[in-house]
C-alpha cells in the first residue's frame, strides 16, 4: 500500500487522448489522483465486488482527503462516474452501531425511502458501512433491486472514514487493475466493513485515525451537489437540488449532524420513537412548539441519553434548533395518515426549496396537484417550461395535472414533433406495443405498428399529424391503456365518436397481442367502455337531429384518413352501434333509393360544403355541446363509481370503551391525537368513547387497552359489508327521497324546487353565503314572510361531513316548515323567519359519499402538510386552539393554520355579522351523542367558562332536551360541552354567542348509533328534534315575557 497524507487536495490528470480509449483503457493507463501537497500518487480507487456476492455487482470507490477541492469531486461524479443529476438528495443519518428495530418499522422505513428515491431519482447518502442505519439503507436497496431488477438500482453513496474500514488494504491497486475483490473476513478491533449494497464510496482520509473527518466532507459534498451540480462549470447555479436529512436513532454525532443541517436550512425528517438522539430531538421539537408529549414515550429514552452525554447537548439544541426545518414522523404508528415519502415532501415544503420549477417537478413526482397550483398560478412561468411539465405529466399518467394544464393553458399548440413522439412511446412496454419491432424505436417504426393495428379500418398508412396534438395524445393514451387520461384528450377533439371507435379497435387489437391476462382483461373492459360511449354519443346526436346524425355516419373524417363512422364500427365489430336506429334509418334511406353521393370526387365536393355550411354552424356546435355534456356526465359518474374509488372498510370494527381512570382517559386522548378515528371522542372518565379501527389498528389498540387495564366492547364488526350494501342501494336510487340520505346534487335540486314552490304569503330565497376550496356553493335557504326586522331561527348541519343524519333531519324540519303541514309550523312561520344551511361543509360531504364514508373535515390543503382538511368546528375565531384542538393537520380535530382560516368559517362569520342582531337562536346540528349543548366549550385558568346569562341558556336547553326525551323516552344530556363532556374551543356555537349578539346558541347532538345509522333513524330523529325545537321556542318566549 502506498502511504499518503492527503491534507490538501487531489486533481485529475489526463495523459493521453481520452476520446480514443474505452473506459477500461482510460482507467488502467491514465486515471490517477495526485496529492498536491506531497506530489505522491494514491492508487486507492476503482471498483470492488464483495467476495460473497456476484462479481457483476460492483461498487465504485475512491480514497481522498477531507479538504480536497470539491470541484474535482463534482467532476468525478459527473464525468467519470457519470451520475445523472438527481431531483433530490436524501441524507440519512443516525445510529452507527447496530440497534434493535422492529420488523414492521424496518420494512416501513425501507419502503418509504425507496419510494421517495424512485419517484424523485434521488441520491441517497449515508455513512457507507455495514452497521446501524447504513446497513438498514443497504438492505432496503438490496430488497428493491431484487424486486425490480438490477437495471433500476438506486444511486446510494457511502461516505466513510478510511481509517475505520476493515481490511482496507484490499482496496489499494497493486497490479494496475481497476477492479478488485473485497473480503472483510476477519474482525479487527472497531473497524467496520463497507456495505456492499451501496453503489459508490468516498473513503475520506487525513491520516489521523479518527472517526470524524468524513462528517465535514459529507456536509461539504451535499452542499456542493445541491448548489452546483446543475451547472456545467460548477459555478453557482440559480437552480438548486433540494436536500433533506432523515434522522433515525443515533448518538451525539447524529445531533451535531442534524443541527448542522438545520443551520444550513436543510429540512430534517426525524423518526419518532426510533430511540436515542432522534427521540431527544423529537422531545425538543415538541417542547419548543408547545405540543403535548406522548405519554411516557420519550421519558426513559431522553433521560438515558443525557446521562450518557454532557449538558452541552442541551446547550447546542437550545441555541441551534429551529423548528421551521423539522418534521416529525412516527414510523412506528398505525395512525399516521401519511407515509415516509409524504413526510419527506412535507419537510421540503415546510422549510425548503424556493426554486419554483424544482417544487413543480417534486409535486409532479409525488402527484400533489395543490402544490403545483400554488406555484403555477402565483408565478410567471415560461410556456416552454409548462409544456415540459405537461408532457412529463402525460408520460407518468398524472391525470389531475394533465386536466389542470388543459383547463388553464392553451398548451397543445406546437407541442409535438418527431422526437417527442419517440420519447412518448418509449414509455410503453414492448410487451404491450411494438413487441416485434426491430432496432431503434423511430417515428417510422411507431407509425408502422399503428398502421398494423388500424389498417382494416383506415385502409391507409398511419401518419402523425402534429397540428392535431389532441388526436395524437389520445391515441398514445389508448395504446398505454390509460382510459381516464384518454378521456381528457377526447374532450379536446372535433370527432369524439370516431375517436371512441378508434379506441375500441386499438384496444381489441392490442389485447390479442399481449400475454399478460390482467392487462388483457383491462383492455377488454376499456374497449367495451369506449364502444358503449360511442353508442351513447350517437344516441344523443340522433335524438337531436336524425338527418344530421345519418350524415355523420357516412361523412369522411380527415383526422383518421378519411374513414367513416360506419367503417370504424364495422372494424370494431360494434354490433350495438351498427344496429342503432340512426344506422338503420340510413340503410333504409339507401334501400329506398334516396340518393347519397356515390362518386368519391362528387362526395368530397358536396361534403366539403356540408362541413362548412352545416357541420361548423350546426353539427359542430350542437354535436360538441351534447358530447361535452355527456362526457361531463360520464366523468361525474366515473368519479362517483371508479376514479375516486371508495375506501374499503373491510375488516374494520367499531369498538366502545369507558375510561375508568384519568390515566386511561389520557391514553385515549393520545390515541385520538395519533389519528385513531373516534366516532364518539374520548371525553371524561366514565363517558363512552367509540373508535373505528382498521384490522391492524385493532390489534395494536387491543394490546394497548390490555396494558392499561381498559375493557372494550366490539359493537360492530361488519362495517365494510354494511357500507357496500348501503352504497349499492344509494347508487341505484333514482331520485331525491326526504326519508333517505341524498347526495349534495340531489339536495340542491330539491331546494331549488322548493324555492319555486314557495307557500302562499311567504318568500323563499337561496343566498350563496360563501364558496369552498373546491368551488362549491354554501347555500342559505331563507324562508320568510313580509315584515320589517322579523326575528330569525337558524338551523345548519353537516359541518362535519360524515354526520349524515344531521342534514337528513334538518331537511325534514325544513320540509315541515316550507310545506306548512301542521298548525305548529303555520304558527311559527307567522311569527318568525327560518334560515337553513343544510350542508355547511359541501366539499367534505361530497367526499364522504364518493371516497371516504367517515371523512369529518373539509377538503382544503394545509401548508407544509400532505394531509388535507380542517375541523370547521375548531376553526372559529374564539379562544382558537385553547382546548381540545389538535395542531396536527392529519388529526380529525385539527383547528387549521390560523383562526378562521377556512372559507366555510369565514362564510359563517360574515353571515353572523349580517344577521346576528335578528337571530333569536342558532342551532348547529351534529350527531351522535344525544345531547343539547350550549356555550361555552372552553376554559379560563383551567375552569370551564360560563356566560353571564348561563342560567337562561341552561333553562332553554333543559326544556329542549326534556321534549326530545319525552318523544321516545330516551336519555339526553344538556349543558355546556366543557362541563358535560370535554373542553373544546373554536366552536361555531361559541363564536355565534360571543360575536354575533345571539343569546341562544345550541349544538344538538342527535341520536345514534354511530355516523352511519339506517335511513329508518331519520323519521324518529326528526320527531325528536321537531318536538325539541317547538319546546325551545316556547321556553324562549316564556323567558322573554317574564
Amino acid at each position: 500500500m502506498t502511504k499518503s497524507n492527503p491534507s490538501q487536495s487531489f486533481e485529475l490528470k489526463e495523459l493521453e487522448n481520452l476520446e480514443a480509449m474505452d473506459e477500461e483503457q482510460f482507467i488502467r493507463k491514465n486515471f490517477f489522483y495526485q496529492i498536491e501537497c506531497l506530489k505522491v500518487t494514491t492508487d486507492t480507487f476503482g471498483e470492488f465486488s464483495h467476495i460473497n456476492y456476484s462479481a457483476n455487482e460492483k461498487s465504485k470507490y475512491i480514497r481522498l482527503s477531507e479538504d480536497c477541492d470539491i470541484k474535482n469531486v463534482l467532476t468525478l461524479l459527473r464525468d467519470y462516474w457519470q451520475l445523472e443529476t438527481p431531483d433530490l438528495i436524501i441524507s440519512v443519518t443516525g445510529g452507527a452501531k447496530d440497534f434493535d428495530i422492529r420488523k414492521t418499522l424496518k420494512e416501513s422505513f425501507g419502503k418509504g425511502l425507496m419510494k421517495t428515491a424512485t419517484l424523485t431519482r434521488a441520491w441517497i447518502i449515508t455513512g457507507g458501512t455495514n452497521s446501524g442505519v447504513m446497513k438498514l439503507v443497504g438492505e432496503a436497496v438490496k430488497d428493491f433491486s431484487t424486486a425490480y431488477g438490477k437495471q433500476r438500482k438506486l444511486i446510494t453513496i457511502g461516505i466513510a472514514s478510511w481509517a475505520k474500514i476493515r481490511n482496507r488494504e484490499q482496496l489499494v491497486r497493486t497490479n494496475n487493475s481497476y477492479a478488485t475483490v473485497y473480503n472483510p473476513k476477519s474482525k479487527n478491533g472497531d473497524e467496520i466493513e463497507l456495505d456492499v449494497n451501496h453503489t459508490h464510496f468516498f473513503l475520506v482520509d487525513n491520516d489521523i485515525n479518527e472517526y470524524k473527518e468524513e462528517i465535514n466532507f459529507r456536509a461539504k459534498l451535499e452542499k456542493a451537489v445541491s448548489e452546483k451540480y446543475l451547472s456545467r462549470n460548477f459555478e453557482n447555479d440559480s437552480q438548486k437540488i433540494p436536500v433533506v436529512c432523515v434522522v433515525l436513532e443515533g448518538g451525539r454525532g447524529t445531533i451535531s449532524t442534524c443541527l448542522s443541517a438545520i443551520e444550513n436550512k436543510t429540512p430534517c425528517v426525524i423518526i419518532e420513537n426510533s430511540g436515542r438522539a432522534a427521540d431527544v430531538l423529537c422531545y425538543a421539537y415538541r417542547k419548543f412548539e408547545k405540543i403535548d408529549q406522548p405519554p411516557f414515550t420519550y421519558e426513559n429514552s431522553v433521560r438515558r441519553f443525557f446521562q450518557e452525554y454532557a449538558d452541552d447537548v442541551k446547550y447546542d439544541i437550545e441555541e441551534k434548533f429551529k423548528t421551521k426545518f423539522v418534521t416529525l414522523f412516527e414510523m412506528n404508528s398505525e395512525h399516521n395518515s401519511i407515509s415516509l415519502d409524504e413526510a419527506i415532501l412535507a419537510s421540503l415544503r415546510k422549510g425548503g426549496s424556493k426554486d419554483v420549477l424544482q417544487q413543480l417537478r417534486l409535486a409532479l413526482a409525488w402527484n400533489v396537484l395543490e402544490i403545483a397550483k400554488e406555484h403555477i398560478l402565483n408565478n410567471d412561468i415560461d410556456t416552454k417550461e409548462i409544456q415540459k411539465l405537461f408532457m412529463e405529466a402525460v408520460k407518468i399518467c398524472r391525470t389531475e395535472f394533465v386536466s389542470f394544464f388543459l383547463r388553464n393553458y392553451d398548451i397543445l399548440a406546437n407541442l409535438l414533433n418527431s422526437d417527442e413522439v419517440v420519447l412518448l412511446y418509449r414509455n410503453i412496454s414492448r410487451n404491450v406495443f411494438g413487441k416485434n419491432l426491430k432496432g431503434k424505436l423511430t417515428e417510422e417504426n411507431i407509425a408502422k405498428e399503428l398502421t398494423n393495428l388500424t389498417i382494416h379500418c383506415q385502409q391507409e398508412y398511419y401518419s402523425f399529424d402534429y397540428n392535431n396534438t389532441a388526436k395524437e395524445l389520445f391515441v398514445y393514451c389508448i395504446i398505454k391503456n390509460q382510459k381516464q387520461l384518454a378521456l381528457l384528450f377526447l374532450d379536446e377533439m372535433e370527432n369524439p365518436i370516431a375517436a371512441c371507435l378508434i379506441a375500441e379497435v386499438l384496444l381489441k387489437e392490442l389485447g390479442l397481442k399481449i400475454d399478460d391476462s390482467e392487462i388483457q382483461k383491462e383492455m377488454e373492459n376499456n374497449s367495451s367502455f369506449f364502444g358503449s360511449l360511442a353508442v351513447e354519443l350517437l344516441s344523443e346526436c340522433y335524438l337531436d337531429d336524425a338527418k344530421k346524425a345519418q350524415l355523420m355516419l357516412v361523412r369522411e373524417i380527415a383526422m383518421f384518413n378519411n374513414t367513416t363512422l360506419l367503417t370504424l364500427a364495422k372494424a370494431a365489430d360494434n354490433k350495438t352501434f351498427i344496429a342503432h336506429g340512426a344506422c338503420k334509418a340510413l340503410l333504409d334511406r339507401i334501400w329506398r333509393g334516396i340518393k347519397f353521393l356515390k362518386p368519391k370526387e362528387e362526395e368530397l365536393v358536396k361534403w366539403e360544403k356540408i362541413r362548412v355550411d352545416h357541420y361548423m354552424s350546426i353539427l359542430e356546435n350542437k354535436e360538441k355541446d351534447i358530447i361535452l355534456e355527456k362526457l361531463h356526465h360520464l366523468e361525474k359518474m366515473t368519479e362517483r363509481l371508479t376514479t375516486a374509488a371508495r375506501k374499503s372498510y373491510d375488516g374494520y370494527k367499531i369498538v366502545s370503551v369507558h375510561a375508568k381512570t384519568d390515566t386511561q382517559a389520557k391514553w385515549l386522548n393520545y390515541l385520538q391525537e395519533k389519528n385513531v378515528d373516534f366516532l364518539v371522542p374520548p371525553m371524561k372518565v366514565d363517558h363512552e368513547a367509540v373508535m373505528l379501527l382498521s384490522p391492524r389498528e385493532f390489534l395494536r389498540v387491543k394490546v394497548l387497552l390490555h396494558k392499561i387495564n381498559l375493557d372494550f366492547k366490539i359493537i360492530h364488526s361488519q362495517v365494510g359489508e354494511d357500507l357496500r350494501n348501503m352504497f349499492k342501494r344509494l347508487d341505484e336510487k333514482k331520485q331525491f327521497d326526504i326519508n333517505d340520505y341524498n347526495t349534495l346534487e340531489d339536495i340542491n335540486s330539491y331546494l331549488d324546487n322548493q324555492r319555486n314552490n314557495c307557500p302562499s304569503g311567504a318568500n323563499c330565497e337561496i343566498e350563496v353565503i360563501g364558496t369552498t376550496h373546491e368551488r362549491r356553493e354554501i347555500r342559505l335557504f331563507k324562508l320568510t314572510k313580509p315584515g320589517a326586522n322579523r326575528r330569525i331561527y337558524w338551523f345548519d348541519s353537516a359541518i362535519h361531513a360524515r354526520e349524515w343524519l344531521a342534514p337528513a333531519t334538518n331537511l325534514k324540519i325544513f320540509d315541515t316548515m316550507i310545506k306548512q303541514t301542521d298548525a305548529d309550523s303555520i304558527s311559527l312561520l307567522n311569527k318568525y323567519d327560518f334560515y337553513f344551511v343544510i350542508i355547511l361543509n359541501p366539499d367534505g360531504y361530497v367526499y364522504s359519499w364518493n371516497s371516504e364514508r367517515f371523512w369529518r373535515k373539509n377538503r382544503s390543503p394545509n401548508p407544509g402538510s400532505i394531509c388535507l382538511g380542517t375541523d370547521l368546528n375548531r376553526n372559529n375565531d374564539i379562544c382558537w386552539r385553547c382546548d381540545g384542538t389538535s395542531s396536527n393537520p392529519c388529526s380529525d380535530t385539527y383547528g387549521g393554520s390560523a383562526a378562521a382560516s377556512e372559507l366555510e368559517t369565514k362564510a359563517v362569520a360574515d353571515t353572523v355579522s349580517k344577521y346576528g342582531s335578528r337571530i333569536v337562536a342558532w342551532n348547529t346540528i351534529h350527531t351522535t351523542a344525544q345531547m343539547i349543548l350550549h356555550p361555552y366549550g372552553y376554559t379560563e385558568n383551567g375552569i370551564c367558562y360560563r356566560a353571564d346569562d348561563h342560567d337562561d341558556m341552561f333553562r332553554v336547553a333543559n326544556a329542549y332536551a326534556d321534549a326530545v326525551e319525552n318523544t321516545y323516552q330516551t336519555v339526553w344530556t344538556r349543558g355546556t360541552s366543557c362541563e358535560t363532556i370535554y373542553a373544546a374551543s373554536g366552536g361555531t356555537d361559541d363564536y355565534v354567542k360571543a360575536h354575533g349578539n345571539v343569546k341562544y346558541s345550541f349544538t344538538p347532538e342527535l341520536r345514534g348509533p354511530g355516523f352511519n345509522p339506517s335511513p329508518s333513524a331519520i323519521e324518529p330523529s326528526y320527531q325528536e328534534m321537531w318536538n325539541g325545537i317547538k319546546a325551545m321556542i316556547a321556553e324562549i318566549e316564556a323567558i322573554e315575557s317574564e
